[in-house]
């Protein structure tokens, strides 16, 4: 994703704002190594997430756009390893002196449209109270996403599986093992 920023903007604030969130949620700390062959879940205690800061305002207007388009597609394109928290990324892209492109990258096994909706909200909030000096306004979580998917693996057995597979299985009858 791809946020414009205008205005004054603090970039140490925005930094401690990305490493409370990061703080804040589990599944941002959380790696995924392969462990004989069968990949597993590693919640780490912290992770250090950095911004990537490229200033382009040396360059004529036309080629800004240019290297911002390119910055944007190369952040899209570059893989995640997996084994290596945290598996989001942040570059901060300077146009002008009071406007910014701010880059975000986050690999799908720890994040998805609602949960970016939220991220984004939540950074709103810390960047806020950490330009003013104050602390987290966002309250404790009451749980992570790792209970989440113990609760829903849990519901997800039984007379329930058996329904959701057999649905599943009626709704896939017939299509081509291989999509194009």
């Amino acid at each position: 994703g791809a946020i414009s920023i205008s205005g004054n903007l603090d970039i140490n604030a925005l930094q401690q704002a990305l490493s409370e969130i990061v703080c804040r949620h589990e599944i941002l700390r959380t790696s995924f190594p392969t462990v004989n062959g069968t990949p597993i879940q590693v919640i780490h205690p912290q992770t250090t997430m950095n911004i990537k800061v490229v200033d382009l305002q040396q360059l004529e207007v036309t080629e800004r756009e240019t290297v911002l388009q390119q910055q944007a597609q190369l952040e899209a394109i570059t893989p995640f390893a997996l084994e290596i928290a945290p598996l989001i990324r942040c570059s901060l892209v300077q146009l002008y002196a009071r406007e910014y492109v701010l880059l975000l990258s986050m690999h799908h096994i720890i994040s998805d449209g609602w949960s970016i909706g939220v991220f984004i909200q939540e950074l709103s909030s810390l960047y806020q109270a950490s330009c003013a000096g104050e602390p987290s306004p966002l309250p404790e979580l009451p749980i992570q996403y790792a209970d989440f998917a113990v609760w829903q693996r849990q519901w997800l057995s039984g007379e329930v599986l058996k329904t959701q597979l057999n649905y599943w299985l009626s709704q896939l009858d017939g299509v081509p093992e291989l999509l194009r």
